[in-house]
Protein backbone atom coordinates (compact mmCIF):
# COMPACT_ATOMS: atom_id res chain seq x y z
CA UNK A 1 0.00 0.00 0.00
CA UNK A 2 1.32 3.47 -1.11
CA UNK A 3 2.23 5.57 1.99
CA UNK A 4 0.07 9.27 2.08
CA UNK A 5 2.44 12.17 2.27
CA UNK A 6 1.85 14.09 5.65
CA UNK A 7 -0.34 17.40 4.67
CA UNK A 8 1.79 20.36 4.66
CA UNK A 9 0.06 23.17 4.30
CA UNK A 10 -0.18 25.68 1.91
CA UNK A 11 2.32 24.69 -0.90
CA UNK A 12 4.71 27.51 -2.27
CA UNK A 13 3.21 27.31 -5.95
CA UNK A 14 -0.52 28.06 -4.20
CA UNK A 15 0.86 30.76 -2.11
CA UNK A 16 2.56 32.54 -4.91
CA UNK A 17 -0.84 32.34 -6.94
CA UNK A 18 -3.00 33.59 -3.81
CA UNK A 19 -0.75 36.17 -3.53
CA UNK A 20 -0.54 37.12 -7.29
CA UNK A 21 -4.39 36.91 -7.40
CA UNK A 22 -4.95 39.09 -3.92
CA UNK A 23 -2.55 41.81 -5.16
CA UNK A 24 -4.42 41.95 -8.52
CA UNK A 25 -7.48 42.40 -6.66
CA UNK A 26 -6.01 45.19 -4.76
CA UNK A 27 -5.15 47.09 -7.36
CA UNK A 28 -7.88 46.39 -9.94
CA UNK A 29 -9.86 47.57 -6.87
CA UNK A 30 -8.30 50.73 -5.88
CA UNK A 31 -8.48 51.50 -9.40
CA UNK A 32 -12.18 50.98 -9.54
CA UNK A 33 -12.55 52.97 -6.61
CA UNK A 34 -10.31 55.92 -8.10
CA UNK A 35 -12.52 55.80 -11.31
CA UNK A 36 -15.67 55.65 -10.20
CA UNK A 37 -15.59 58.12 -7.48
CA UNK A 38 -18.84 59.74 -8.62
CA UNK A 39 -20.33 56.57 -7.91
CA UNK A 40 -19.21 54.93 -4.76
CA UNK A 41 -18.71 57.61 -2.94
CA UNK A 42 -21.45 58.98 -1.79
CA UNK A 43 -22.83 55.43 -1.90
CA UNK A 44 -20.20 54.97 1.11
CA UNK A 45 -21.66 57.90 3.02
CA UNK A 46 -24.59 56.45 2.27
CA UNK A 47 -24.48 53.45 3.94
CA UNK A 48 -22.25 54.70 7.08
CA UNK A 49 -25.99 57.19 7.94
CA UNK A 50 -28.13 54.11 6.90
CA UNK A 51 -26.73 52.63 9.64
CA UNK A 52 -26.46 55.79 11.85
CA UNK A 53 -30.41 56.23 11.08
CA UNK A 54 -31.84 53.06 11.17
CA UNK A 55 -32.64 52.90 14.98
CA UNK A 56 -34.77 56.14 14.26
CA UNK A 57 -36.86 54.39 11.42
CA UNK A 58 -37.02 51.40 13.85
CA UNK A 59 -38.64 53.69 16.37
CA UNK A 60 -41.13 55.49 14.01
CA UNK A 61 -41.88 52.28 12.39
CA UNK A 62 -42.51 50.05 15.49
CA UNK A 63 -43.51 52.52 18.22
CA UNK A 64 -45.72 55.24 15.72
CA UNK A 65 -46.59 52.50 13.12
CA UNK A 66 -45.04 54.52 10.55
CA UNK A 67 -45.08 52.91 7.56
CA UNK A 68 -41.54 52.14 5.87
CA UNK A 69 -41.26 54.87 3.44
CA UNK A 70 -42.67 58.26 5.66
CA UNK A 71 -39.94 56.66 8.44
CA UNK A 72 -37.08 56.47 5.89
CA UNK A 73 -38.43 60.44 4.49
CA UNK A 74 -38.34 61.52 7.76
CA UNK A 75 -35.31 60.43 8.91
CA UNK A 76 -33.80 61.77 5.70
CA UNK A 77 -35.27 64.85 6.38
CA UNK A 78 -34.05 65.33 9.83
CA UNK A 79 -30.59 64.31 8.43
CA UNK A 80 -30.42 67.34 5.67
CA UNK A 81 -31.76 69.85 8.23
CA UNK A 82 -28.88 69.01 10.46
CA UNK A 83 -26.53 69.09 7.67
CA UNK A 84 -28.05 72.25 6.45
CA UNK A 85 -27.55 74.30 9.40
CA UNK A 86 -23.89 73.60 9.95
CA UNK A 87 -23.19 74.38 5.91
CA UNK A 88 -25.37 77.14 6.19
CA UNK A 89 -23.23 78.36 9.43
CA UNK A 90 -19.82 77.68 7.46
CA UNK A 91 -21.06 79.17 4.56
CA UNK A 92 -22.05 82.10 6.38
CA UNK A 93 -18.42 82.72 8.04
CA UNK A 94 -16.55 81.81 4.70
CA UNK A 95 -18.52 84.83 3.04
CA UNK A 96 -17.32 87.24 6.22
CA UNK A 97 -13.79 86.30 4.87
CA UNK A 98 -14.81 86.76 1.09
CA UNK A 99 -16.51 90.45 1.88
CA UNK A 100 -13.19 91.51 3.65
CA UNK A 101 -10.64 89.62 1.45
CA UNK A 102 -8.84 92.59 0.64
CA UNK A 103 -8.04 93.10 4.32
CA UNK A 104 -7.73 89.14 5.29
CA UNK A 105 -5.11 89.16 2.40
CA UNK A 106 -2.62 92.39 3.06
CA UNK A 107 -2.61 91.26 6.64
CA UNK A 108 -2.12 87.98 5.89
CA UNK A 109 1.30 88.71 3.59
CA UNK A 110 2.39 90.96 6.34
CA UNK A 111 2.32 88.20 8.36
CA UNK A 112 4.01 85.88 5.95
CA UNK A 113 6.90 88.71 5.18
CA UNK A 114 7.31 89.51 8.99
CA UNK A 115 7.57 85.24 9.77
CA UNK A 116 10.75 85.58 6.74
CA UNK A 117 12.30 88.30 8.33
CA UNK A 118 11.97 87.07 11.95
CA UNK A 119 13.30 83.74 10.58
CA UNK A 120 16.28 85.56 8.75
CA UNK A 121 17.38 87.71 11.81
CA UNK A 122 16.59 85.00 14.46
CA UNK A 123 18.96 82.12 12.11
CA UNK A 124 21.14 84.35 10.18
CA UNK A 125 19.69 83.13 7.29
CA UNK A 126 19.85 84.63 3.68
CA UNK A 127 16.59 86.21 2.67
CA UNK A 128 15.46 83.87 -0.23
CA UNK A 129 13.93 86.77 -1.92
CA UNK A 130 10.79 86.12 -4.49
CA UNK A 131 12.32 82.59 -5.32
CA UNK A 132 11.93 80.52 -1.72
CA UNK A 133 9.13 78.71 -0.69
CA UNK A 134 8.15 81.98 1.78
CA UNK A 135 8.62 83.82 -1.26
CA UNK A 136 6.59 81.75 -3.39
CA UNK A 137 3.46 81.66 -0.75
CA UNK A 138 3.49 85.59 -0.44
CA UNK A 139 3.36 86.32 -3.88
CA UNK A 140 0.96 83.41 -4.61
CA UNK A 141 -1.83 85.36 -1.61
CA UNK A 142 -0.86 88.57 -2.86
CA UNK A 143 -2.00 87.56 -6.44
CA UNK A 144 -4.83 85.25 -5.24
CA UNK A 145 -8.32 86.39 -5.49
CA UNK A 146 -11.64 85.01 -3.10
CA UNK A 147 -13.29 83.60 -6.56
CA UNK A 148 -10.14 81.94 -8.04
CA UNK A 149 -10.16 80.02 -4.16
CA UNK A 150 -13.53 79.20 -4.37
CA UNK A 151 -13.45 77.33 -7.24
CA UNK A 152 -10.41 75.77 -6.59
CA UNK A 153 -11.48 74.34 -2.89
CA UNK A 154 -15.23 73.65 -4.38
CA UNK A 155 -16.67 72.89 -7.44
CA UNK A 156 -19.80 73.89 -7.12
CA UNK A 157 -21.57 71.01 -9.96
CA UNK A 158 -19.53 68.05 -8.52
CA UNK A 159 -21.03 68.88 -4.15
CA UNK A 160 -24.07 69.01 -5.82
CA UNK A 161 -23.78 65.99 -7.73
CA UNK A 162 -22.61 64.56 -4.64
CA UNK A 163 -25.22 65.76 -2.63
CA UNK A 164 -28.26 64.34 -4.77
CA UNK A 165 -26.75 61.18 -4.62
CA UNK A 166 -25.90 61.08 -1.05
CA UNK A 167 -29.42 61.71 -0.33
CA UNK A 168 -31.44 59.65 -2.25
CA UNK A 169 -29.15 56.26 -1.96
CA UNK A 170 -29.53 57.33 1.86
CA UNK A 171 -33.46 57.17 1.53
CA UNK A 172 -33.40 54.19 -0.81
CA UNK A 173 -30.89 52.16 1.37
CA UNK A 174 -33.16 53.01 4.46
CA UNK A 175 -36.44 52.17 2.65
CA UNK A 176 -35.09 48.36 1.26
CA UNK A 177 -32.62 47.74 4.36
CA UNK A 178 -34.01 44.51 5.22
CA UNK A 179 -34.47 43.20 1.68
CA UNK A 180 -30.64 43.63 1.36
CA UNK A 181 -30.62 41.50 4.26
CA UNK A 182 -32.17 39.05 2.89
CA UNK A 183 -30.46 39.19 -0.48
CA UNK A 184 -27.05 38.54 1.53
CA UNK A 185 -28.48 35.82 3.70
CA UNK A 186 -29.84 34.28 0.35
CA UNK A 187 -26.45 34.44 -1.64
CA UNK A 188 -24.43 32.81 1.13
CA UNK A 189 -24.38 29.32 1.71
CA UNK A 190 -27.83 27.80 3.81
CA UNK A 191 -25.30 26.72 6.59
CA UNK A 192 -23.76 30.39 7.17
CA UNK A 193 -26.97 32.42 7.13
CA UNK A 194 -26.76 32.49 11.06
CA UNK A 195 -23.87 33.92 10.90
CA UNK A 196 -24.13 36.39 8.13
CA UNK A 197 -27.17 37.93 10.14
CA UNK A 198 -24.41 37.77 13.10
CA UNK A 199 -21.99 39.87 11.26
CA UNK A 200 -24.73 42.35 10.23
CA UNK A 201 -25.95 42.29 13.52
CA UNK A 202 -22.32 43.37 15.06
CA UNK A 203 -21.64 46.18 12.25
CA UNK A 204 -24.50 47.71 12.57
CA UNK A 205 -24.52 47.52 16.63
CA UNK A 206 -20.24 49.11 16.21
CA UNK A 207 -20.86 51.65 13.51
CA UNK A 208 -23.80 52.92 15.23
CA UNK A 209 -21.93 53.37 18.74
CA UNK A 210 -18.90 54.71 16.79
CA UNK A 211 -20.48 57.59 14.84
CA UNK A 212 -22.64 58.45 17.64
CA UNK A 213 -19.60 58.70 19.96
CA UNK A 214 -18.19 60.56 17.49
CA UNK A 215 -20.37 63.14 16.75
CA UNK A 216 -20.60 63.45 20.35
CA UNK A 217 -16.94 63.83 20.45
CA UNK A 218 -16.86 66.97 17.41
CA UNK A 219 -19.76 68.79 19.05
CA UNK A 220 -18.07 68.55 22.70
CA UNK A 221 -15.05 69.79 20.72
CA UNK A 222 -16.18 72.32 18.51
CA UNK A 223 -18.14 74.01 21.49
CA UNK A 224 -14.42 74.25 23.63
CA UNK A 225 -12.55 75.97 20.70
CA UNK A 226 -15.35 78.03 19.71
CA UNK A 227 -15.58 79.23 23.14
CA UNK A 228 -11.75 79.41 24.08
CA UNK A 229 -11.24 81.20 20.79
CA UNK A 230 -14.24 83.94 21.42
CA UNK A 231 -12.63 84.63 24.90
CA UNK A 232 -9.42 84.70 23.27
CA UNK A 233 -9.98 87.79 21.07
CA UNK A 234 -10.17 84.93 17.66
CA UNK A 235 -11.76 87.04 14.75
CA UNK A 236 -13.92 84.23 13.61
CA UNK A 237 -14.05 81.85 16.41
CA UNK A 238 -16.99 79.64 15.20
CA UNK A 239 -15.80 79.09 11.77
CA UNK A 240 -12.51 78.27 13.83
CA UNK A 241 -13.82 76.26 16.00
CA UNK A 242 -16.30 74.33 13.43
CA UNK A 243 -13.17 73.33 11.11
CA UNK A 244 -11.22 71.78 14.68
CA UNK A 245 -14.25 69.79 15.76
CA UNK A 246 -14.33 68.64 11.93
CA UNK A 247 -10.67 67.90 11.43
CA UNK A 248 -10.83 66.04 14.18
CA UNK A 249 -12.62 63.26 13.48
CA UNK A 250 -9.40 62.38 11.29
CA UNK A 251 -6.65 60.37 13.54
CA UNK A 252 -3.83 61.86 13.86
CA UNK A 253 -3.77 63.88 10.75
CA UNK A 254 -7.26 66.11 11.13
CA UNK A 255 -5.90 67.89 13.83
CA UNK A 256 -2.21 69.56 12.21
CA UNK A 257 -4.90 69.79 9.41
CA UNK A 258 -7.23 72.24 12.00
CA UNK A 259 -3.82 73.87 13.58
CA UNK A 260 -2.57 74.96 10.02
CA UNK A 261 -5.69 76.28 8.76
CA UNK A 262 -6.60 78.24 12.05
CA UNK A 263 -2.97 79.52 12.40
CA UNK A 264 -3.40 80.92 8.65
CA UNK A 265 -6.67 82.23 9.25
CA UNK A 266 -5.93 84.19 12.45
CA UNK A 267 -2.59 85.65 11.39
CA UNK A 268 -4.23 87.05 8.60
CA UNK A 269 -7.02 88.63 10.88
CA UNK A 270 -5.07 88.77 14.34
CA UNK A 271 -2.25 89.16 15.94
CA UNK A 272 0.86 87.05 16.89
CA UNK A 273 -0.21 86.64 20.37
CA UNK A 274 -3.44 85.43 19.34
CA UNK A 275 -2.26 82.89 17.11
CA UNK A 276 0.16 81.33 19.75
CA UNK A 277 -2.94 81.17 22.15
CA UNK A 278 -4.65 79.66 19.75
CA UNK A 279 -1.88 77.15 18.60
CA UNK A 280 -1.92 76.09 22.69
CA UNK A 281 -5.69 76.13 22.64
CA UNK A 282 -6.16 72.86 19.69
CA UNK A 283 -3.06 71.39 21.58
CA UNK A 284 -4.57 71.03 24.78
CA UNK A 285 -7.88 70.26 23.74
CA UNK A 286 -6.37 67.95 21.69
CA UNK A 287 -4.36 66.36 24.57
CA UNK A 288 -7.78 66.14 26.29
CA UNK A 289 -9.87 64.74 23.94
CA UNK A 290 -7.16 62.03 22.95
CA UNK A 291 -6.67 60.95 26.61
CA UNK A 292 -9.82 61.79 28.37
CA UNK A 293 -12.99 62.38 25.83
CA UNK A 294 -12.42 59.75 23.18
CA UNK A 295 -11.92 56.86 25.51
CA UNK A 296 -14.67 57.69 27.45
CA UNK A 297 -17.31 58.73 24.39
CA UNK A 298 -16.14 56.16 21.28
CA UNK A 299 -13.96 53.73 23.85
CA UNK A 300 -12.70 51.08 22.05
CA UNK A 301 -15.44 50.19 18.89
CA UNK A 302 -13.43 50.08 16.19
CA UNK A 303 -10.64 48.07 18.14
CA UNK A 304 -8.26 48.37 15.31
CA UNK A 305 -4.43 49.12 16.04
CA UNK A 306 -3.02 52.73 14.87
CA UNK A 307 -0.27 51.33 12.19
CA UNK A 308 -3.79 50.07 10.17
CA UNK A 309 -5.27 53.48 11.17
CA UNK A 310 -2.66 55.01 9.49
CA UNK A 311 -2.54 52.86 6.27
CA UNK A 312 -6.08 53.04 5.94
CA UNK A 313 -5.97 57.43 6.23
CA UNK A 314 -3.35 56.79 3.18
CA UNK A 315 -5.21 54.93 1.35
CA UNK A 316 -8.84 56.74 1.77
CA UNK A 317 -6.29 60.60 0.85
CA UNK A 318 -5.31 58.41 -2.17
CA UNK A 319 -8.73 57.17 -3.00
CA UNK A 320 -11.14 59.77 -2.17
CA UNK A 321 -8.55 62.81 -0.65
CA UNK A 322 -10.25 63.90 1.96
CA UNK A 323 -13.40 62.64 2.04
CA UNK A 324 -11.56 58.94 2.13
CA UNK A 325 -9.65 60.45 4.97
CA UNK A 326 -13.28 60.71 6.76
CA UNK A 327 -14.72 57.28 5.76
CA UNK A 328 -11.28 54.93 6.45
CA UNK A 329 -11.58 54.12 9.74
CA UNK A 330 -15.33 53.32 10.01
CA UNK A 331 -14.69 50.77 7.35
CA UNK A 332 -11.81 49.76 8.63
CA UNK A 333 -13.58 48.89 11.52
CA UNK A 334 -16.12 47.08 9.19
CA UNK A 335 -13.57 44.94 7.51
CA UNK A 336 -12.31 44.13 11.20
CA UNK A 337 -15.79 42.51 12.14
CA UNK A 338 -15.89 40.80 8.90
CA UNK A 339 -12.08 39.38 9.66
CA UNK A 340 -13.29 38.13 12.98
CA UNK A 341 -15.98 35.86 11.90
CA UNK A 342 -15.06 34.55 8.63
CA UNK A 343 -13.13 31.66 9.67
CA UNK A 344 -10.08 31.84 6.80
CA UNK A 345 -9.79 35.96 7.42
CA UNK A 346 -9.14 35.52 10.97
CA UNK A 347 -5.63 36.17 10.39
CA UNK A 348 -6.19 39.19 8.71
CA UNK A 349 -8.73 40.18 11.79
CA UNK A 350 -5.50 39.21 14.45
CA UNK A 351 -3.11 41.59 12.06
CA UNK A 352 -5.98 44.88 12.27
CA UNK A 353 -6.74 44.28 16.13
CA UNK A 354 -4.87 45.75 18.83
CA UNK A 355 -3.13 44.49 21.56
CA UNK A 356 -6.37 44.57 23.85
CA UNK A 357 -8.49 42.81 20.96
CA UNK A 358 -6.37 40.69 19.88
CA UNK A 359 -7.81 38.92 17.30
CA UNK A 360 -11.43 38.77 18.50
Amino acid sequence: MKEQKPNIGLQPRDFYKNLAYGLFIILAGGYLLIFAKVLFCPLAFAVLFMILLSPVCRFMENRMRFPRAVSSAIAVILLLAVLSIIIFILATQVNRIVQDWATFKQQLTQALQGTRDWISSTFNIKPDGDEGALGYIISLVANSKPQAIGATLLSVSSFLLFAVLFIFETFFLLLYRQKLVRFLVVVTDKSTSVDVKDILKNIQHTTHKYLIGLLIEMGIVTAACCTVFWLTGVKFPVLMGMLTGLFNIIPYAGIYTALAINLVVILATGTPAIAISAIITVVIVHTLDSNLLLPFVVGGQTRVNALAIILALTAGAIIWHIPGMFLSVPLLAIVKIICDRVEHLKPLGILLGNNKSGGG
